[in-house]
């Protein structure tokens, strides 16, 4: 029925998903110093982690933050989920850069 997950179906989607995207990033590993973007959304994350997993770590990170009087909460997630790799804090980029 619509709507009702298959938890072996969804189970195996998951894991072709990452066995696709481990791959991309193996045909196409960063070479030499390497910025990547990160939002704190899953998109970023994903690409982040896949590539500190095969043995790649960007030299920084960049996010956007937002002009006031709207707050940014791309940036401190970006900046926490950096920061588990103990690295330098990442670069912010103003909105309109």
């Amino acid at each position: 029925a619509l709507g009702c997950a298959n938890h072996d179906s969804f189970d195996t989607a998951v894991d072709r998903y990452i066995e696709l995207f481990r791959a991309a990033i193996e045909r196409r590993p960063p070479r030499g110093r390497f910025t990547v973007p990160l939002s704190g959304g899953r998109d970023s994350r994903h690409i982040l982690y896949e590539l500190a997993h095969q043995g790649h770590l960007p030299a920084r990170c960049v996010s956007s933050r937002s002009l006031p009087p709207v707050a940014s909460v791309d940036a401190p997630a970006a900046r926490a989920i950096w920061m588990r790799f103990r690295s330098p804090r990442p670069s912010r980029l103003s909105s309109w850069a």
